[in-house]
């Protein structure tokens, strides 16, 4: 973060890192945006998820939201989350590939509200997209590592990005003290009002009623959870009627109010309608100065408290996804890429409201899909991009992911038919599929080369056959369902296999590497045997992570080969005794299995010279005329 980002910046994969840059009015560009150096206890995130705040559209439309005003070029954005890329050199509690939400200020911890613990009132606090410091919506940022917090397995990037907005709710509810006894009044049903109300419920809070002007916010605040719901005017003469109607819904009195709007009408109702001896605190900044009835409200000792962001909000509001006593998920109704496109339509979208509750970016450039039909390679070929990605913030010594992790928990897994929902949990940018290549989602197929690219192995249908037979088999529950080798032999040659008959799995993407090779690498099992060095190489160049020439003298390709090897890999503790749990199902395999022998020809074991034949006949004649071939030895 910092000042600097109008020049270019080639990122260490040669990826140019690009932003969206406010430029002026109405008037958004996606540019490049130079990062700092990295410090040393600074990390780089590449960003997966971002949402619009109301501050954002603020800028956008005037320039300006209260005393902050935009008077040079900057990028927008700052609730986010996303994928450690790259470490500093004393930062000890995050690794590449950890799954992080950013907290988005910068304080001095120098002077005396830093020092007594209210660092968000610092005034030289550095603030995500607030001027003149730079925003979030981009490919990459640089960021302390101690405002980066590790993710929950079972929180998704999404969620981690809500941890922002939420924020503001949960730190107005310890302002207010929010708890089992407190009946709250929320002012606004807008992305904060419903934050807060959601917050105030996880505290505690035993009846909520939510205010606002538009009917579909009201259903949504309903919907999510509020006790009751009342539709008001914006005439300010219309407070004394509503405040009645207010305290007839509650059934009871409104012991603390939340103005998450911030004009007068709201303020003014809160006033009036909280109890003698209760609290109003304002969150919301609509009006930078606002005329209210407040010699009355002091009259009944009703306080007011107010709120500035939050402080020390992201571990509790972590807590509260992880165990789901907050769902923040229905508040994300839009999500858009990251084109220029779509962030104009994006920030038209929130600027127009109606349905529209919380907008987030999904940038994808540099996702890798790792693809494959099951038991080809898989496990090595996840653990060799997982390696060659991230082998800046580790080699092979002992804090590799790899070693302690099976590569199936290091490269996120899924379902075809979950693919798009957990794509959106955003483990990338390695993502691992079995699925056939016209299953793809159609956005993985439509976007060029210089967006994502797919890395496809394969394996001679013999051994992969004996491979998956062995690995079915020994996970079956009901073992009086055990099949003999020759029946799954039969069913494999009549293409009855998990996902349809592998000679079309391996020539869909076989077409697609003749048809778009910047975007599509095929790869044989039996080739990187062969040749690990060759091929390793090929793999990082093409998935833009080539190696330097000093990298090759200092031997790190061949150091990622061995700490990939089979007899590494399947050496190691974690793989003996450890479980890969799926994250859709739930359901558990032990690590050992994705371990049997890892060797090439390892059939005529298993095989006689008559199925042999059968099968390689099969596949010799489905592949004629493609330019295909597999050695038959």
């Amino acid at each position: 973060m910092g000042k600097g980002g109008k020049s270019q910046e080639e990122a260490n994969n040669g990826e140019e890192n690009m932003a969206a840059w406010l430029m002026g009015i109405n008037n958004l560009k996606i540019q490049p945006f130079k990062l700092p150096p990295l410090g040393p206890h600074d990390v780089k995130v590449r960003m997966k998820a971002v949402g619009i705040c109301g501050s954002d559209v603020h800028y956008l439309k005037t320039l300006r939201c209260a005393d902050f005003v935009v008077k040079e070029p900057m990028v927008i954005g700052h609730e986010c989350a996303g994928i450690i890329e790259e470490v500093g050199s004393e930062v000890k509690n995050l690794v590449p590939g950890d799954r992080v939400a950013l907290e988005p200020g910068i304080s001095c911890w120098r002077c005396d509200l830093c020092k007594g613990g209210r660092y968000n009132l610092c005034p030289e606090m550095k603030f995500f997209a607030t001027p003149p410091v730079h925003g979030s919506l981009a490919n990459q940022v640089v960021h302390p590592a101690d405002l980066c917090f590790k993710l929950p397995d079972n929180v998704s990037l999404e969620e981690g990005a809500m941890c922002e907005p939420l924020s503001v709710g949960v730190h107005a509810c310890r302002r207010a003290e929010i708890g089992p006894e407190t009946n709250v009044l929320v002012m606004g049903a807008g992305p904060i009002g419903l934050v807060t109300m959601l917050a105030a419920r996880a505290f505690g809070a035993p009846r909520i009623v939510i205010v606002d002007v538009d009917d579909n916010r009201l259903s949504v605040a309903k919907d999510l959870g509020a006790d009751g719901v009342v539709k008001v005017s914006t005439n300010t003469q219309d407070v004394p009627e509503e405040v009645e109607r207010i305290c007839e819904v509650m059934g009871a009195a409104v012991d603390v109010s939340f103005d998450c709007a911030g004009f007068n009408k709201t303020m003014s109702t809160a006033l009036s309608a909280t109890r003698a001896g209760g609290k109003v605190c304002l969150v919301g900044m609509g009006h930078s100065e606002m005329t209210v009835p407040l010699t009355p409200a002091a009259a009944r000792e009703v306080d007011v408290v107010g709120i500035f962001r939050y402080k020390n909000t992201w571990p509790l509001c972590l807590e509260f996804l992880r165990s789901g006593k907050i769902d923040v998920k229905p508040l994300i109704t839009h999500r858009f890429g990251f084109s220029q496109k779509e962030v104009e339509e994006a920030f038209e979208t929130s600027a127009r409201g109606g349905n529209a509750i919380k907008e987030l970016f999904n940038p994808k450039p540099g996702d890798i899909f790792v693809c494959s039909f099951p038991k080809s390679g898989t496990t090595w070929l996840k653990a060799l991009t997982f390696a060659i990605i991230n082998r800046r913030g580790h080699d092979s010594s002992s804090n590799n992911p790899l070693l302690f992790k099976n590569p199936h928990e290091c490269v996120f897994g899924l379902w075809v038919e979950h693919f798009d929902k957990i794509h959106q949990s955003g483990r990338v940018p390695l993502i691992s599929t079995h699925a056939p290549y016209h299953s793809l989602p159609k956005s993985v197929l439509s976007l060029g080369s210089d967006h994502c690219k797919i890395v496809y192995i394969c394996r001679d249908a013999k051994d992969t056959f004996v491979s998956t037979f062995f690995f079915v088999e020994k996970r079956r529950i009901k073992k009086d369902e055990a099949i003999s080798l020759e029946q799954g032999f039969e069913l494999f040659c009549q293409g009855k296999s998990w996902f349809g008959p592998i000679w079309d799995h391996i020539l869909g993407y076989w077409k697609a590497s003749l048809e778009q090779p910047n975007k599509v690498m095929f790869l044989k099992y039996e080739d990187i045997k062969k040749d690990s060095y060759f091929h390793v190489k090929k793999l990082a160049e093409f998935m833009g992570y080539s190696f330097s020439p000093q990298e090759e003298q200092a031997g790190i390709v061949q150091k990622i080969i061995d700490m990939c090897s089979f007899e590494n890999l399947s050496g190691l503790e974690v793989n003996k005794i450890g479980k890969v749990v799926n994250p859709v199902n739930g359901y558990q395999v032990s690590s050992q299995d994705f371990f049997r022998k890892g060797k090439v020809g390892d059939w005529t074991n298993y095989l006689t010279p008559e199925m042999a034949e059968r099968l390689d006949r099969i596949m010799e004649q489905k592949f004629r005329g493609s330019g295909l071939t597999f050695s038959t030895s």
